[in-house]
């Protein structure tokens, strides 16, 4: 598991750096359904960029059992559902963010990264 968190985290952080990963994932996310690009019309999206990079690492430190981030992800969750986001949503948001993420060159310890990382990034937002 550890390797798996380790691969997980690395590619986050590649991510994180690549300047345009976040504007790639929020164009295939709002592409995936009119009721998606609907509800983020009035959205500041340098703000929602930040607060997307946050809560993907509360949620990975969830992933790898940091009892800490549990009340803030219960807050984003709380959130979430005062702003009617439904289970379906979740799975477009997931498909976009590793449709966003598979591009990205992953390199652990200077070799390529499994075939399988983009699951293993789905199981750890999940």
């Amino acid at each position: 598991m550890k390797d798996i968190y380790d691969e997980v985290v690395a590619s986050y952080h590649r991510c994180r750096r690549n300047a345009a990963f976040f504007d790639t994932f929020y164009e295939i996310f709002l592409a995936k359904s009119p009721e998606i690009a609907l509800k983020f019309a009035r959205t500041d999206f340098a703000r929602q960029k930040l607060m997307l990079k946050q809560s993907l690492l509360e949620v990975l430190n969830h992933y790898c059992g940091v009892t800490a981030v549990r009340e803030e992800l219960e807050r984003l969750g709380n959130l979430h559902q005062q702003l009617d986001v439904q289970p379906k949503h979740y799975e477009l948001w997931l498909e976009a963010l590793c449709k966003t993420r598979s591009p990205v060159p992953s390199r652990v310890g200077g070799v390529m990264a499994r075939s399988d990382a983009p699951r293993h990034y789905a199981d750890a937002v999940r």
